[in-house]
């Protein structure tokens, strides 16, 4: 009787430390350069029929951190107001970025 739950804990244990640490994502400031580095490796490197989207969106992730939003299966970062500019990437892991809307800079963006 005894193992079952225990396995039972354990597993409630490691479910719950998974959903923390997902839920924990954390948000990074962000800039310009920041968006053209990202956007020029996945332009250059990630470009093939052996890339999965999997990859782009991972590289992605992990130069810019946590989306500051989400529309659909879009994904949005963006820099702070005073010098407007955003990143978006598209469900298939491609990117695009340019000057912003200053208002969602403002809404948005992850300030220092």
């Amino acid at each position: 009787m005894r193992r079952p739950l225990l396995s039972r804990l354990l597993w409630v244990t490691s479910l719950l430390m998974l959903v923390a640490v997902a839920g924990c994502a954390k948000k990074k400031v962000v800039d310009r350069r920041d968006f053209q580095e990202v956007n020029d490796y996945v332009d250059k490197n990630l470009h093939g029929p052996d890339v999965t989207t999997d990859r782009r969106r991972s590289y992605v992730l992990s130069k810019l951190g946590a989306a500051h939003r989400t529309s659909g299966e879009s994904m949005f970062w963006y820099s702070p107001a005073e010098n407007c500019y955003y990143l978006q990437m598209g469900a298939d892991g491609w990117t695009s970025w340019g000057t912003g809307v200053t208002s969602e800079c403002s809404k948005y963006a992850v300030t220092p």
